[in-house]
């Protein structure tokens, strides 16, 4: 990754959290995340600012990403650890426990979550591969 750009990854309770949310959730998550890269790439050093932070855990950031809805990350260096995702409850549940073993996983992120991905914008499958989308369309595109 150059340092105009942050690698981002994931641990398995965002993984899980993305995963069981709706399609219309998962694009608004994705564009919480494209937002920060756009911010990243625009203003490194200031692009904490334009984000609240845990009050007993103060370096892990607060996305909104519609509503109630609350993306936690972690951003140390040039990686963005996405942490966890859900309603306004897990902005007093997150702890240190559970910071300090979400930081040790290291999952990858699909290409969705780059603004310039691939897979980005609007899809009607978000969770299934291409493949399996054109399998359900009928085998059109």
């Amino acid at each position: 990754m150059s340092d105009r750009n942050p690698e981002i990854v994931m641990c398995q309770r965002f993984r899980k959290a993305y995963k069981a949310s709706s399609a219309g959730l998962q694009g608004l998550i994705e564009g919480a995340v494209y937002d920060f890269v756009k911010r990243f790439r625009s203003d490194r050093p200031n692009v904490l600012r334009a984000y609240g932070r845990l009050a007993k855990l103060s370096h892990v950031v607060e996305m909104d990403v519609a509503g109630a809805r609350r993306l936690l990350a972690h951003l140390r260096g040039n990686v963005l650890h996405l942490l966890d995702v859900g309603g306004k409850d897990i902005v007093p549940r997150y702890k240190s426990k559970l910071f300090d073993h979400d930081v040790r996983q290291i999952l990858p992120v699909p290409k969705v979550f780059w603004p310039e991905g691939p897979e980005s914008g609007l899809r009607f499958f978000t969770c299934r591969q291409r493949s399996e989308n054109v399998a359900l369309a009928g085998g059109k595109t």
